[in-house]
C-alpha cells in the first residue's frame, strides 16, 4: 500500500535510505531531516513494515525534486519506483 509517510516511519525509512547511502549508490539522510520533512516522502506499506520510500520536495512553483527513492531489495522489480516517479509527478502538478 502507497501511502503518506507518518513519523512511526521515519526509523525504517532511515534504515533503508542509509542501506544504499554506505553501498555509494544514494546520499545520507539523517534522522532530522527526515522528521523535518515528513510531509515530502511517501512509503510503500507491506505486511505491517516499511518497503520503500520517496520524496518530493518543492521548491519553487514550477521546481522539484523527486528524491530518497529507496526500495527494499526483496521488493525490487515490481514496479515500485515506476508508481513513485508517478505519484511524484501528479503530486507535483497538484501542487502548482
Amino acid at each position: 500500500m502507497l501511502r503518506d509517510a507518518h513519523v512511526d516511519d521515519v526509523e525504517e525509512m532511515s534504515g533503508l535510505i542509509n542501506q544504499f547511502a554506505k553501498k555509494d549508490l544514494m546520499l545520507p539522510r539523517p534522522l532530522s531531516e527526515l522528521y523535518e520533512k515528513i510531509r515530502d516522502y511517501y512509503v510503500y506499506i507491506e505486511d505491517g513494515s516499511v518497503k520503500g520510500c520517496a520524496a518530493l520536495h518543492v521548491f519553487w512553483k514550477d521546481l522539484a525534486e523527486i528524491k530518497s527513492v529507496a526500495v527494499d531489495e526483496n521488493f525490487r522489480k515490481r514496479g515500485l519506483e515506476k508508481s513513485w516517479y508517478k505519484n511524484a509527478l501528479k503530486r507535483g502538478k497538484n501542487s502548482v
